[in-house]
């Protein structure tokens, strides 16, 4: 900005454009970060919304308890991936917002539960006789992904394990091969 005599003083076309153009990439990233912010606020709020839904399913299976694997169990799955040594597990799945699901007339209240989908996984302890792995999935149907055993294309959100002893009544008896 030149001062001349006799003149006003004023801003040049370039000084404008400059000025224009800083204010500009300072919005854009302003944008950015609250545009950020705001799709982490919403990943929290489903993943924590997963995470209490995971954890009501596993103290269903908890309340369920230990259950042995039938193999006429529509369920039944042998994971055959190792060929040494298949694993033979149980896989059910179901939507929360669902007439078969236990918790239906209070889930009935609860819109947003249509886009939660639950899988439960359920296989012997390799290592420790008597126990079983149990494995807790919750899936959102607004995220993609791919998911074993189930032909489900939600992306999972979120995925508890826990180990539930048999009781007494439960364990089979050792046969001759194992001991």
């Amino acid at each position: 900005m030149r001062r001349v005599r006799g003149e006003m003083s004023g801003f040049t076309l370039v000084e404008i454009i400059v000025a224009v153009a800083i204010f500009s990439m300072s919005i854009v990233g302003i944008v950015g970060i609250v545009a950020t912010g705001q799709r982490n606020a919403v990943e929290t709020r489903l993943m924590a919304k997963a995470m209490f839904l995971a954890e009501r399913k596993m103290n269903e299976m908890y309340r369920v308890g230990y259950e042995a694997i039938d193999e006429d169990d529509e369920s039944y799955i042998l994971d055959e991936t190792d060929e040494e040594n298949p694993i033979e597990l149980m896989v059910r799945e179901g939507e929360f917002y669902d007439e078969d699901y236990i918790d239906y007339e209070s889930s009935k209240r609860q819109e947003w539960l249509r886009d939660y989908y639950w899988q439960v996984i359920v296989k012997e302890s390799e290592d420790l006789r008597g126990m079983q792995m149990v494995i807790v999935r919750v899936f959102n149907k607004n995220f993609s992904g791919e998911n074993e055993y189930t032909d489900v294309e939600y992306g999972q959100v979120t995925q508890l394990v826990t180990y539930i002893a048999a009781t007494e009544k439960d364990q089979e008896e050792p046969k001759d091969d194992d001991l």
